[in-house]
């Protein structure tokens, strides 16, 4: 019988041992930081290669920040739940021009860098709006800061009225900050972009 629980206590302390290493081993992959370094710098190195579909010319490789995350809030409430989807804006002298997209999943990631929703959060910043809720119903993305209403389909961004909206801010949607640099993100960013063009 001793044998037996023997058996049992090290075959548990061995799974134990082995789930927290699995754990510790996908956090650390799933690392915003980590994700950025190991591919930052070839997603901008492709944008930068047909700058022309990104409208992208004479970029200063030194004149790139990466915001804090923005959060898009879903119309439909019982979508609004922590997301496993990090948006970074991406300013390329001095306009947001791109959003670099983490999308994490158990132990692994996917990543993206585009055009996405980064001409709604330009038209915001060039407006001081730095404050706001972004807002997804469908394809369509909306900003909202106070009065001001914007909303995007496709590339085209245009200022609306509220009455145009069919949903209106809940109170756990979550707003978003245009003006927080990350310097941390950025100083990756710039490094990964770097080791990328040498």
């Amino acid at each position: 019988m001793n044998k037996i629980k023997k058996i049992i206590v090290v075959t548990v302390t061995v799974f134990i041992c082995a789930s927290i290493g699995i754990f510790i081993m996908c956090n650390i992959n799933k690392n915003e930081n980590t994700i950025i370094k190991k591919n930052f710098g070839s997603l901008m190195s492709e944008v930068l290669n047909n700058s022309e579909v990104y409208g992208l010319y004479n970029v200063d490789f030194t004149d790139i920040e990466i915001l804090n995350e923005v959060i898009i809030n879903d119309v439909e409430s019982e979508k609004r739940k922590p997301s496993n989807v990090v948006n970074l804006p991406v300013i390329v002298n001095g306009e947001i021009e791109l959003v670099f997209t983490i999308s994490k999943t158990f132990c692994n990631y996917n990543v993206s860098l585009g055009k996405d929703f980064a001409p709604l959060l330009s038209e915001m910043k060039k407006n001081d709006l730095n404050e706001i809720y972004i807002i997804q119903d469908n394809y369509t993305f909306y900003a909202v800061s106070g009065n001001y209403i914007y909303k995007q389909v496709g590339q085209t961004v245009t200022q609306i009225d509220e009455q145009e909206l069919n949903f209106s801010i809940q109170e756990d949607m979550q707003i978003s900050k245009l003006n927080s640099v990350n310097n941390d993100y950025t100083q990756t960013a710039i490094e990964s972009l770097e080791a990328e063009t040498i």
